[in-house]
This record gives structure tokens, sequence and C-alpha cells, in this order.
């Protein structure tokens, strides 16, 4: 009996401090949807998955903010991240988790579909100008000109898991070589 009075005490406990974390994200989301600052993506996706994955709803209004946010900033390319970024794969990476948890009808699907291409084109290959021999091959940086790193390439691998790509699809395979070494 004890142990089932700790467990709805500490289920309790958790819903209070939900709570008061979406009440301070309800007042500190900016009018444009974005949390912090507009050239944030980043933090915006991070927030937005993370409503997402609390069970708010994709048509709550500090979520549906949020994808609306994400979406504004899908650039020609497909990547998602705020013009003259520096983070270019990291942000479009991001968005794509958030993007993926929403996504359960579909409406989405074009989206993460042109964003899922982007990743494929910055990540480190011959389109960089290198072989597969090359120690930054198959990896992801913050963008296509600065070095792979173990961080950014785990966000491309799961961005790119959550867009659907299979683990024998070549940009998979490609983000294992880079990973083994």
């Amino acid at each position: 009996q004890y142990a089932a009075e700790n467990d709805a005490a500490s289920a309790k406990a958790l819903a209070a401090m939900q709570q008061k974390a979406i009440q301070f994200l309800e007042v500190t989301q900016r009018e444009d949807g974005s949390w912090t600052k507009s050239d944030a993506v980043g933090i915006s996706g991070l927030v937005t998955a993370a409503l997402l994955r609390s069970h708010r709803p994709v048509d709550d209004p500090l979520v549906s903010k949020g994808l609306s946010f994400l979406i504004s900033l899908q650039q020609p390319s497909g990547g998602i991240f705020a013009p003259g970024s520096r983070h270019e794969n990291y942000e479009t990476c991001i968005a794509i988790l958030a993007l993926a948890e929403a996504n359960e009808d579909g409406r989405y699907k074009e989206v993460i579909s042109k964003a899922e291409s982007f990743l494929r084109d910055v990540q480190w290959d011959q389109g960089e100008g290198i072989e597969s021999s090359d120690g930054a091959y198959g990896g992801g940086g913050y963008d296509s000109k600065q070095r792979p790193d173990m961080s950014n390439t785990q966000f491309l691998v799961e961005a790119l898991k959550k867009a659907g790509v299979q683990p024998d699809d070549p940009a998979m395979q490609k983000a294992l070589i880079f990973v083994s070494r």
C-alpha cells in the first residue's frame, strides 16, 4: 500500500511540475511562435517536440504556434533554419523531430520530405568533394561547410529515422561509416 501511495504522490507532483513548466512556456512564447528569439530555431523545435511528447495535442495553441514558426522558416533548399544561420543541419534536424511528432495524420509529410532531402545534401560525402576514405565522410556538421561531429551526426541520424528513412538507406549507411570511425 505504501508503494501505491508513494507512486500516486509522485505522479501528482510530476503533473504539478509539468503544469508549471507549460505555464512558463505559455508566457515566454513569442508572438511569432518561437521561444527565446526568432532565429533560435533549435530551441523552438526542442520546446515544441517536448510539448508534443508531453501529450499536448497538435492543435493546442502553444504547439500549433510553435509548429507554424518552424514551417515558416523552411528555405527553398528544404532546410528549416533562419536566414544566415550557421547551424542549418542541426536546426533542420531539430525541426524534423518536432514535425514528425506532430505528423500522425500526415499533415507535415511534404515539409518533412523537403527537409530530409536537404539533410541528404549537407551530409558529408562526394557532394562536399570527399571520398569514402576521408574521416569526415558520412558525418553531419552544423552545415555543409563546418566539420562533422558526433553530436550533429547523431541529430542527423535521429531526424532521418523520424522522417522514415530505413537503416539500409545510403544516408544511414554513410552515417554509420562516420560513427564507426
